[in-house]
């Protein structure tokens, strides 16, 4: 055995070479280079990446922390960690319940980077809710702007922020799973003065004494942006999401299986003005009111929605909106919400000062039944303008994409002027599946659109006319597929689906027919391809048994 200096502080490496194992023990001010065959590093302090300088480490690297001790990024200081997707890198503890203190940017340098991490038993200090330490299980950013992606943080806990804290801070989250994480607000991520990007997310089954089961945001301009918030549980409000005094846009979101007192889904309070567009808001359960989204005294943008299937126990199966909230819904398909009154929408009657203070909603081009939806006596006024239709939106499965006898195909709206408030609503360019608006005629209601992506060779020259659809996509039973040809075209039609390894699984006796996979192919990504002679048209799909 040999013990080896590596810095001019507390760090020694220990080298068996019999059994071909070492270990790093490290504590106090750290820089430098972390390898995978000093691995793994035992935390026996905290340990500090001083100002100016930069910690690196590599993948394999192992990190146990064997107390309550913390990875400090201090004031202009560097941490450039970058794991990879078969060699990530670890943070754990020793004894899970005490934890770790995770790692805490605090001020630190542009620049900083953790990627493939997975970081599991943070468990912030619990002892007082002012103290900095209290916040963050994972990850604690304090003016710090860190890029955060493909990490896996799990099994931490923070008075706030069981997953990631930010205070004054605009770091990029992007790609992770932030899973199974407790707190007293934002069980996910905490969000107080701050404008971070939260992207390509994965945010599930995080618990919250008090708000925000998935994210809490307080006094801030996040994008939430293509997350799936799913199965996430505060004790009061905002189940998926909850934000106060923010302007922020969730887009391109799956929000479902979450469940709290009041807005599962989404919970808006204290002149929050949202963009809330292109989302998918299901399944979700709430023990009071407002199921899907419930609005405050805010006055939200919600467009191109599909709020569907979410129930609460007393009012406002699919949104809820009170105390002189003014929101606007275009675009919207609201069906089979759940509720004791106004299973899809309903106002609720609050007031300020003895005096009643009365929403007023604005719903065009929606597909809802307004005999489903309801309002307290004095509670306001529900202002319905052009477009809304009051027929079942058809769904082709249990994804909620459009059949193509769906009347929300071709009936929204591009753009829209509001002139109570003199404000033009415009649909997003894009559908929840980044397909283009439109795709037909007009735009359609609700989260998607009905046609899908055609792709066409671009060596071939192919009649104009030629069209090959595969709908729904993504499916989850059966696969539609209709191959329009021109009257003048007269070679022969053959269809097949192959797999990504180029092997045919399925093909068709005619222009059209329906797949319905047998032998349990595996989800994932399939092409559909079309002949025509020696032309060939092909579409991807995606199977989500």
């Amino acid at each position: 055995m040999r013990k080896i200096a590596l810095t001019a502080v507390s760090l020694f490496l220990v080298v068996f070479v019999g059994d071909s194992f070492s270990q790093s023990f490290v504590e106090g001010r750290v820089w430098g280079i972390w390898e995978r065959e000093h691995s793994p590093y035992i935390l026996l302090d905290d340990i500090h990446i001083p100002p100016d300088s930069t910690l690196r480490i590599m993948p394999g690297v192992e990190i146990i922390a064997a107390g309550h001790f913390a990875i400090y990024v201090d004031s202009a200081a560097s941490l450039k960690a970058l794991g990879t997707e078969t060699d990530s890198i670890i943070f754990t503890a020793s004894y899970t319940s005490l934890g770790h203190l995770g790692i805490r940017f605090m001020k630190s340098a542009p620049g900083c980077s953790l990627a493939y991490w997975r970081i599991e038993y943070g468990r912030a200090n619990l002892t007082t809710y002012l103290d900095l330490s209290s916040k963050g299980g994972a990850i604690f950013c304090y003016f710090a702007d860190p890029f955060i992606t493909n990490c896996n943080l799990t099994n931490n806990s923070a008075m706030d922020g069981g997953g990631i804290y930010c205070y004054f801070s605009n770091p990029v989250i992007l790609r992770n799973e932030i899973t199974n994480n407790e707190t007293y607000d934002g069980g996910g991520i905490f969000i107080f003065w701050s404008n971070p990007v939260v992207k390509d997310n994965i945010i599930a089954n995080n618990r919250a004494s008090y708000n925000g089961g998935g994210i809490y945001c307080n006094s801030s301009s996040p994008v939430i942006e293509n997350n799936r918030i799913i199965g996430n549980a505060p004790f009061y409000y905002g189940g998926g999401i909850f934000c106060a005094n923010s302007s922020l846009t969730i887009k391109n979101n799956i929000i479902k299986g979450n469940s709290s007192c009041l807005g599962a889904g989404i919970f808006l309070t204290q002149n929050s003005n949202a963009t809330i567009a292109n989302n998918l808001i299901y399944g979700n359960v709430s023990y009071c009111r407002g199921s899907g989204i419930t609005c405050e005294r805010s006055n939200p943008i919600v467009i191109n929605n599909t709020i569907c299937d979410n129930s609460a126990e007393i009012v406002g199966g699919g949104i809820c909106f009170s105390g002189r909230s003014k929101p606007v819904l275009v675009n919207n398909i609201l069906y089979n919400n759940r509720a004791s009154s106004g299973n899809e929408i309903y106002l609720s009657y609050s007031e300020s000062e003895g005096i009643a203070s009365q929403c007023s909603l604005f719903v065009a081009y929606c597909a809802v039944d307004p005999t489903e939806c309801g309002a307290d006596n004095n509670a306001g006024i529900i202002l319905w303008r052009n477009g809304n239709i009051n027929m079942p939106p058809m769904f082709a499965d249990s994804l909620y994409h459009l059949s193509p006898a769906s009347p929300c195909i071709d009936a929204g709206v591009d753009s829209f002027f509001i002139p109570e408030t003199e404000q033009t609503i415009s649909a997003p360019e894009t559908d929840l599946e980044q397909n283009p608006r439109p795709l037909g005629s007009a735009v359609d209601i609700g989260a998607f659109e009905f046609a899908p992506t055609f792709i066409q060779n671009a060596k071939q020259e192919v009649e104009p006319k030629t069209r090959l659809y595969a709908y729904p996509n993504p499916f989850n039973s059966s696969l539609k597929i209709t191959l329009t040809i021109p009257e003048t075209e007269q070679e022969p039609v053959a269809v097949y689906i192959f797999n990504l390894k180029g092997e045919k699984v399925f093909e068709l006796s005619s222009s059209s027919g329906e797949w319905q996979p047998e032998n349990n192919p595996g989800s994932g990504v399939y092409l559909v391809q079309a002949k025509i002679g020696n032309k060939r048209f092909v579409t991807k799909v995606v199977y989500a048994k």
